[in-house]
């Protein structure tokens, strides 16, 4: 994998490649039921509502990291972790990254999307798309309680303000994100009344979407430059900058691949995660 700093350091581009599938996958069948896949185990079904208002989810429970445990000594003995969450990424046969440029970033999440906002609910949960969207974070399993011994060592560290970051994945296909890892330090972050420090890990827009992007708001840059009197130039021609960047770090669409045996295969194993959730997405 290469990668490169972009955005002042504070974004990390990766280039994938060897990586035909992804150890951790989305899988469709049919055009509402979409499988999450870690190896062979389903971690998470969904089926999009007819009307395309939200999703329905249900987690099986058996996620794993795809990161390594964090001590509370490497904790407190390093600094920096953007790239060693890459490495570790790139280490991991069970995570995400397949052939292709991703993002991995510090995040300006809002606090409400790990904290009021977070899906609190398991294993099943609907993702309301209606409006302006969902955009919240959904764990892949259930945050362990105050009384976790490994809870307990990250709220020190939440005191000493040197916990490590929460690792999540931007999926389009659910309009927000996943908890990748960093179940046990957000639930310590949470009890503390502490935002967390977040990265998130993103596929990046294609070249010729970010430079169509680009080239839309360089021809408004130009317009309101040509309409504005010269005091207005410079202010104008910095927020270019600025959105240049920003297109630079665009994210794309999450990839899925083929559910084997299309919507059948699908009911087969929603069925066998929980009958009783397969009803009631029937019923809907």
């Amino acid at each position: 994998m290469d990668r490169m700093n972009i955005a002042g350091g504070g974004v990390v581009a990766l280039d994938v490649a060897g990586r035909r599938s992804a150890g951790l996958r989305f899988e469709v069948g049919g055009r509402r039921r979409m499988v999450l896949r870690q190896g062979a185990a389903v971690v998470m079904l969904g089926s999009v509502g007819r009307d395309h208002y939200g999703v329905d989810i249900y987690r099986t429970g058996v996620y794993r990291s795809p990161v390594a445990p964090i001590t509370a000594v490497e904790a407190r003995r390093r600094g920096a972790w953007l790239h060693w969450f890459a490495s570790a990424l790139d280490d991991s046969d069970a995570g995400p990254l397949h052939d292709g440029s991703w993002l991995l970033a510090a995040s300006g999440l809002p606090f409400d999307a790990v904290g009021s906002d977070l899906v609190r609910d398991f294993p099943s949960a609907y993702l309301d798309w209606f409006g302006a969207g969902w955009r919240d974070v959904v764990p892949l399993r259930p945050l362990p309680g105050d009384g976790d011994g490994r809870v307990k060592a990250y709220r020190k560290l939440v005191l000493d303000g040197i916990l490590p970051p929460v690792l999540l994945w931007e999926v389009s296909a659910l309009d927000g994100w996943v908890l990748l890892d960093g179940h046990a330090r957000l639930a310590a972050a949470l009890l503390e009344g502490v935002r967390p420090a977040m990265l998130v890990l993103s596929r990046r827009a294609d070249p010729d979407q970010r430079e169509g992007a680009m080239q839309v708001a360089t021809q408004q840059t130009e317009a309101i430059v040509r309409s504005q009197p010269a005091a207005a130039f410079n202010p104008l021609v910095r927020a270019l900058a600025d959105a240049h960047d920003q297109f630079d770090q665009m994210s794309g669409r999450t990839r899925a691949w083929p559910l084997a045996g299309g919507e059948q295969a699908w009911r087969s194993l929603a069925g066998a995660a929980s009958p009783e959730w397969l009803a009631e997405t029937d019923a809907e």
